[in-house]
């Protein structure tokens, strides 16, 4: 792992290959015209980029996908320390394991020796995203079979970036960029509902924390899911009290209310809907 400098920041730009750069800076501006694959990722403070002319923050809970060949620009200006690392990722080695996933059918619908290419832009961590638990994995620790972390590393982009693709095609009367921010959007909205349903949330609050109309939020929502926000809701909210019917200390009316429903007969009527008999049948 290298220590940033400016001549360090230059040579891995010029050069390519598998570099490792981690940085602590108040200051800085860089440009690079062609970068090569890279990773950043913020794990302090805010690293304020340029991709392609678009303007993009990072911060803890993120990191940002620089394609081979995109013009990039860099700038910190800081009181504090700003803390960051930086993977770049050999083109030939990402290529050679992008062909090999080709062959064993990820990629029915591609042809051989294609180049890869991300979707470039800011992403967040996701708790349930294997791409996100290997970047936290390295955050945390420094690879010591560096072959093998570049490889996985390049494995689980390329199954990222396939399920990107998948659900940005299912947006597709939508700007590409628009697209990627709409996204992250209601993945912002469905990581909420998972954590709060329990609590009683609304369409407006969950728009709000998704940082988009209720009218755009149902409508990217159900496209991407399948479903509106509310009947997610609903669903990780019975799916919950499923696994609490097991337990035989809990009343049903205990299990309503920890599952976030107001009271037992609005639980017991969702519950039917979804499963065909009452939560009670569940126990005999």
């Amino acid at each position: 792992m290298l220590t940033y400098s400016p001549n360090t920041f230059i040579q891995t730009n010029e050069k390519g290959g598998n570099q490792i750069i981690q940085s602590s800076v108040k200051r800085l501006y860089h440009k690079v015209h062609e970068s090569p694959y890279s990773i950043k990722i913020a794990l302090s403070g805010k690293e304020h980029y340029k991709v392609n002319s678009k303007a993009l923050t990072i911060s803890s809970g993120h990191f940002l996908l620089v394609n081979s060949g995109e013009s990039i620009e860099c700038t910190i200006d800081s009181k504090k320390e700003v803390e960051g690392k930086c993977i770049y990722i050999d083109n030939q080695v990402l290529n050679n394991v992008y062909n090999s996933v080709i062959k064993t059918n990820y990629f029915d619908d591609k042809k051989e020796d294609e180049q890869f290419n991300f979707i470039s832009g800011k992403y967040n961590f996701d708790r349930n995203d294997h791409l996100s638990h290997l970047l936290n994995w390295f955050i945390d620790n420094r690879p010591v079979d560096l072959d093998a972390f570049y490889h996985e590393l390049s494995f689980q982009l390329i199954l990222h970036q396939k399920g990107v693709k998948q659900v940005l095609s299912k947006l597709n009367s939508i700007h590409r960029i628009t697209q990627l921010e709409l996204y992250h959007k209601a993945k912002v909205a469905r990581a909420y509902i998972n954590e709060n349903y329990q609590e009683d949330i609304s369409i407006d609050e969950i728009s709000k924390e998704a940082g988009v109309s209720k009218f755009h939020l149902i409508r990217v929502f159900k496209k991407i899911y399948g479903i509106t926000p509310y009947n997610m809701l609903v669903q990780t909210r019975l799916n919950k009290a499923t696994e609490l019917l097991l337990d035989k200390d809990l009343s049903i009316e205990e299990i309503a209310l920890i599952t976030g429903f107001k009271q037992r007969r609005t639980f017991t009527h969702s519950f039917k809907n979804e499963f065909g008999f009452c939560p009670s049948d569940k126990r005999i």
